[in-house]
């Protein structure tokens, strides 16, 4: 038996991309025989619950001591323990400390445990990406060291650790069982190719949490200069505010900028957390995913939904470099003048070609494929 503890996304509301990325991982790994149980947050409602093809058992609140009461939970169990372990949904610092010594402890009553890091703080991560990142805060510099040290901490503590990305397996250098399973690709159709042309309403999409770190603000600024000089563009907003941020004053006034830039041109609409499959419909209508992030410490769920659609994505070279993309990706900068540049200079061709290179990395990067790697870890821990 697989228990896998990490959150559960509702019709409502959005919990992050582990969320997601445990809900199609978990029914994928059912469906191919792996006996699984959930343990998610109490706060899932019913009629979600309903929904999942899988053992359910809520039984941990968001907070500091979320790890600590699924251990609780684990009483008498039997089988391997999966963390989806993402910092910011979790309590940040004391939280990644409490892991690595529950992982000893899981260990210790004959448990296997494996953790996949959705964030691996990279050595060139700053305490101004940081503040990026998160509310500012007095004692950044303790906390970053603290995060550094607890992600070498918690992979050294646990039977396998699994990240998405090669570059991130170098920061984990010297814990052994450190394994990179690139982050799947959710199984989609692909949505039409609707050949947008700079100039002829090219329609963008930003997907994922609001945040300040993802250069929103500057994708808007750029998009506002565009159409005010007489230019047709749109970009549509799908996602909402951060749960463990939206009570920061920074935070707050982060939103407030990008309310009101939205409404300065008309040419963006702020679409919210949206239901699935209508998630899939907006984005589909779209020509040209942008993601100028300004600092990254995770693979990208909102990449990985573009070529989900085999949709054109345009990243910053920061984001580039953090997920190892082909060199041909298209790089759209992070600041507002490099945004603009690239936008009105995009071509026909390049468009194309992106829309190629996302249906070649569908391929690659399948659910399937994943859902095998990660079967096959757990099989390792069970010989």
């Amino acid at each position: 038996m697989v228990y896998h503890v990490g959150p559960l996304p509702a019709r409502r509301g959005n919990v992050g991309g582990a969320g997601s990325y445990l809900r199609e991982l978990v029914e994928r790994l059912t469906r191919d025989g792996v006996r699984s149980e959930v343990l998610c947050q109490r706060d899932l409602p019913d009629s979600d619950v309903a929904d999942y093809a899988f053992t359910v058992r809520r039984c941990w609140n968001f907070g500091p001591y979320s790890l600590l009461q699924a251990t609780f939970a684990l009483a008498g169990a039997r089988g391997i323990v999966h963390v989806q372990y993402e910092t910011a949904l979790f309590g940040s610092v004391f939280a990644s400390m409490q892991l690595s010594f529950l992982l000893m402890l899981w260990r210790a009553i004959g448990l296997g445990t494996v953790v996949t890091l959705h964030h691996v703080i990279p050595a060139n991560f700053t305490v101004a990406d940081l503040r990026l990142w998160k509310a500012p805060h007095a004692f950044d510099r303790v906390v970053l060291w603290l995060l550094r040290r607890n992600q070498y901490a918690i992979a050294r503590a646990a039977s396998r650790t699994i990240v998405h990305e090669a570059s991130q397996r170098r920061v984990l250098a010297g814990a052994k069982g450190v394994a990179c399973v690139p982050l799947f690709v959710p199984d989609r159709e692909p949505a039409p190719d609707i050949g947008s042309v700079p100039g002829h309403a090219l329609r963008l999409a930003f997907f994922g949490f609001l945040a300040e770190y993802k250069g929103l603000r500057e994708l808007i600024d750029a998009v506002n200069r565009i159409r005010s000089s007489g230019g047709s563009v749109e970009l549509e907003v799908v996602g909402g505010e951060h749960p463990r941020l939206s009570r920061h004053t920074a935070y707050r006034r982060f939103i407030a900028d990008v309310m009101r830039e939205s409404a300065r041109e008309g040419a963006v609409t702020l679409h919210g957390f949206l239901p699935d499959s209508d998630v899939d419909r907006t984005l589909g209508a779209c020509g040209l995913f942008v993601f100028p992030y300004r600092a990254t410490i995770a693979a990208s769920a909102a990449v990985a939904r573009a070529i989900a659609l085999g949709k054109p994505f345009a990243v910053s070279q920061r984001l580039a470099a953090t997920l190892e993309l082909p060199g041909e990706t298209l790089v759209c900068g992070d600041t507002v003048d490099q945004i603009q540049r690239f936008l009105q200079t995009v071509s026909v061709r390049q468009l194309h070609e992106a829309r190629a290179l996302s249906l070649a990395l569908r391929e690659e990067r399948s659910l399937a494929r994943v859902a095998d790697t990660v079967a096959r870890i757990y099989r390792d821990l069970t010989v």
